[in-house]
């Protein structure tokens, strides 16, 4: 039977760039980077989670031509505290389409990498 869900893809343009945002902007580490030229397997997470991001290079020459890069991702980062969660984040330069939100299941977040990635930020009550 099927565990966990254990990696995600996400489309970038340039794998250096995002992981410099992913590490550096969002905290998380780099579990893997390893590859050529033509494929580059490049994974990041938070620390301690268990689902990983494969921050896979997308565009033209790419195993995922004609794939689009950037939009909502419909994938949801988990925090304690959104307010302060995002206040950090927006105090080191990350987007955010949309601030903190409370909905009827919690308060929520729209960031953005900067290659228009979207993902929500999502703090349960």
């Amino acid at each position: 039977m099927i565990a966990k869900v254990a990696t995600v893809t996400v489309l970038v343009r340039d794998q250096d760039a995002a992981a410099a945002f992913y590490v550096e902007k969002l905290g998380f580490e780099k579990r893997d980077d390893v590859g050529a030229a033509d494929y580059r397997w490049l994974v990041v997470a938070p620390p301690g989670g268990q689902t990983q991001i494969y921050l896979a290079k997308g565009g033209p020459g790419t195993l995922h031509e004609g794939e689009p890069i950037g939009g909502q991702t419909g994938i949801m980062f988990e925090s304690q505290d959104v307010h302060a969660t995002y206040l950090e984040l927006a105090g080191r330069g990350v987007r955010f389409p949309q601030g903190p939100t409370t909905l009827p299941y919690g308060i929520q977040a729209q960031l953005e990498d900067p290659d228009g990635n979207v993902f929500l930020l999502q703090q349960s009550q």
